[in-house]
């Protein structure tokens, strides 16, 4: 074999092996299905399926088999065993039933489940003697009951949160987490539970008034954060304690295995005369300071979260729209070293901390438990890994970090709750992105009246179009543009259009120039990404250019309508005939059903990296790489009822998709296929192959090689 004919062929085989170098293409097939009986729904409100918990995929007896548990509309838990995929929807097989009215004394009464989630108390042990795990159900209802159940739902303990909630109040925002941390020494864990309630009659003036009155009376409750506790009258015309407690959100840590509170963090806890506080301690060159924190109701142990900049990047991205936004999440929290020059600007200030350090609480614990002595500190927080001190909560308001094993305020961040939160450009400043929708209509006729374009720059910041802004509070503009396609409106075309409605923005991180994201927080950058009710799917860059747009079938519609003899499942023979005369001579009612759309930047492995894009309308969901592909497209047998959720409930590390409608769950698993790995190694076997058959063939494995021909002139002995 030539040199020449040997190289052409080791360099295609070489170009093929790191060609195929890939797991193969995936798609999401039908695995299962639970349909609701009609004593599962009780209630046939749309937006008890929209309030309704979303579905937690868990191995509950450490069995080594995965289990779905979920919440029905009726108040009754469900635990279900998923299927395998296959060439449609299998019913899945229902393991446990239990119906919450009967341990909280009204079984005929429906209950309504804000909050579910299961998870560990007891630590991971260090041997294989010990036996396997179990995992426990925390379940928390709108009236404020806490119930705790074991592996099997056999109840544990019970508390009840209504002495800490304003009277005839209902829970809003609900959010619980379970770490096998705990608070004292004899304890099995510590489960938290955060939760903000609000009287009903603030809740039912704000969604039966319009929206003038809803900001008068958002207004009216700023006023009263301003002044404190001091205008009680008006504290009783908005609902009682209003922005003392009523807008707070609070804690109540209890211990895992016996349910004793340990801490608690409320608002008349931490409430404080801010006035009265600024007339001692601030001067009067840090008035406005004052004045911004005066609106927003500091706390006792707030400390300011420049100092912990790291940690509250690490929390982002924050997006908060819905009930179902707030969340808990452990982390690890320490102060931010500041460089030379901010250390000796804060010297001139060392006189006033030293005064105030009897008023602050001590916050050096959030470096973790005290460091025995003969020890170095470093050593109790190695590099890759370091403990959890605090509990970040993602909430309307904005990023509350609490202390894990006190409930006292570590730092608070107010963001805007209709907005992303993130760092887009890697540069260590918070970003805000907001999506704006709007009335194609109202705009063709304005820009009729004006005789003007509709796609200037001035009008596409008024519709459909996205505004990203950087800092806090956010005063730089970043970058802005539109979020849908570029057609040129009129009148007739305006009426097709009708209204668009946008999803809430996401962020997508973007691997660098070798393939790889990046293990810090800072220059870690990422894209934005949109989602109209057209179907419309916009990324943008964090320079603000726009990376492509694309049309997609996650589309939907906005003003759709469901009548009431649908609500009702198929089948239902416990309805009688005159029930259904009755309902045949009244007049039919219909019920507004709001549309849940879906775009989620999904990670397609578990505890991986978001890298593809989840986008879900009325019919259709798709997968979307960051490049605007369609990688998966799988149809919706009906209209969701909330997003879709992303787990993995066959305990195969692939991320999977459940779904919720008025009939019931679904679920779809990811299916991989083999690709090209199988033929990658052939072709890595057949390039060593080749490799070795030259070398024996150039004669380099003899080591006197062949004998060189004499001359003519050479002597002969």
């Amino acid at each position: 074999m030539l040199k020449r004919d040997f190289g052409i062929l080791f360099l295609a085989a070489c170009a093929v092996f790191l060609s195929i170098q890939n797991e193969g293409p995936f798609t999401f097939e039908k695995a299962w299905y639970h349909h609701f009986s009609s004593s599962e729904v009780k209630i046939a409100d749309s937006s008890t399926y929209a309030d309704l918990p979303p579905p937690v995929s868990a191995d509950l007896n450490g069995d080594g088999k995965p289990e779905i548990l979920t919440a029905t509309p009726g108040g009754i838990l469900l635990v279900l065993a998923p299927r395998r995929h296959g060439d449609g929807f299998a019913p899945a097989l229902v393991l446990s039933e239990l119906n919450l009215g009967t341990l909280l004394d009204f079984p005929e009464e429906s209950v309504s489940i804000k909050a579910l989630i299961s998870g560990y108390i007891a630590p991971r042990p260090s041997d294989l003697v010990h036996s396997l795990r179990k995992q426990v159900v925390v379940v928390v209802t709108a009236a404020g009951h806490v119930l705790v159940l074991d592996h099997n739902l056999k109840l544990m303990w019970k508390q009840s949160l209504q002495d800490h909630m304003p009277d005839d109040g209902e829970l809003k925002e609900v959010a619980i987490i379970i770490t096998e941390h705990a608070a004292t020494k004899n304890d099995r864990g510590l489960i938290v539970i955060g939760a903000r309630a609000e009287p009903n009659t603030l809740a039912d003036d704000i969604e039966e008034d319009d929206l003038f009155d809803e900001e008068i009376l958002a207004e009216k409750l700023k006023r009263l954060h301003e002044h404190g506790r001091s205008r009680s009258d008006e504290l009783d015309e908005v609902g009682g304690d209003g922005g003392a407690s009523g807008r707070h959100f609070s804690y109540f840590a209890y211990s895992g295995d016996a349910g004793v509170l340990r801490w608690k963090h409320e608002a008349l806890d931490f409430h404080r005369d801010l006035a009265g506080l600024q007339e001692s301690t601030v001067t009067t060159q840090h008035s406005l300071h004052a004045a911004a924190q005066l609106q927003e109701g500091v706390h006792y142990g707030e400390a300011s979260c420049r100092d912990f900049r790291e940690a509250v990047l690490a929390s982002l991205p924050h997006s908060w729209h819905t009930e179902r936004d707030t969340g808990l999440h452990l982390a690890h929290f320490h102060r931010h070293r500041a460089h030379r020059g901010a250390q000796r600007e804060q010297i001139s200030t060392l006189g006033i901390q030293r005064q105030q350090v009897n008023k602050q609480p001590n916050l050096n614990s959030l470096n973790g438990p005290p460091v025995p002595a003969g020890t170095f500190k470093n050593q109790q927080r190695p590099s890759h890994y370091a403990p959890p001190n605090v509990i970040v909560a993602h909430m309307e308001e904005g990023i509350e970090a609490v202390h894990l094993f006190s409930g006292r305020t570590v730092c608070r961040l107010f963001l805007d709750p209709y907005a992303l939160h993130v760092d887009l450009n890697g540069d260590g400043i918070p970003d805000h992105v907001h999506a704006v929708g709007g009335d194609a209509m109202y705009l063709a006729e304005e820009a009729a009246l004006e005789d003007a374009d509709l796609m200037h720059a001035h009008h596409r910041l008024r519709f459909c179009a996205a505004v990203v802004t950087s800092g806090i509070p956010p005063k730089q503009p970043l970058f802005n543009g539109t979020i849908c396609r570029p057609v040129r409106f009129g009148l007739e075309r305006a009426r097709k259009l009708g209204y668009i409605e946008v999803t809430p923005p996401i962020s997508l991180p973007v691997p660098g120039r070798g393939g790889h994201y990046r293990q810090q927080i800072l220059r870690q950058k990422s894209i934005a990404v949109f989602l109209t009710s057209r179907g419309d799917l916009t990324a943008y860059s964090s320079n603000g250019d726009l990376l492509w747009q694309e049309v997609t079938s996650a589309y939907w519609k906005t003003d759709a309508f469901i009548s009431a003899s649908d609500v009702t499942a198929d089948g239902d023979d416990a309805t009688s005939n005159s029930d259904a005369a009755d309902q045949e001579n009244e007049e039919e009612e219909e019920h507004y059903l709001e549309a849940q759309p879906t775009l989620k930047a999904m990670a397609l492995r578990r505890h991986a990296v978001p890298s593809v894009i989840l986008a879900a309308g009325d019919d259709m969901a798709s997968i979307i790489s960051e490049h605007g592909n369609e990688m998966a497209s799988f149809d919706l047998p009906e209209r969701p009822t909330q997003p879709l959720t992303a787990v993995d409930f066959n305990i195969d590390s692939y991320t999977d998709i459940v779904m919720i409608g008025r009939d019931g769950l679904y679920g779809w698993a990811q299916v991989r296929r083999p690709g090209a790995v199988p033929f990658s190694a052939l072709v890595g076997v057949l390039i060593v192959i080749m490799l070795t058959v030259f070398v024996m063939q150039q004669g380099f494995m003899q080591p006197e090689g062949r004998k060189a021909k004499g001359r003519s002139t050479d002597r002969v002995d």
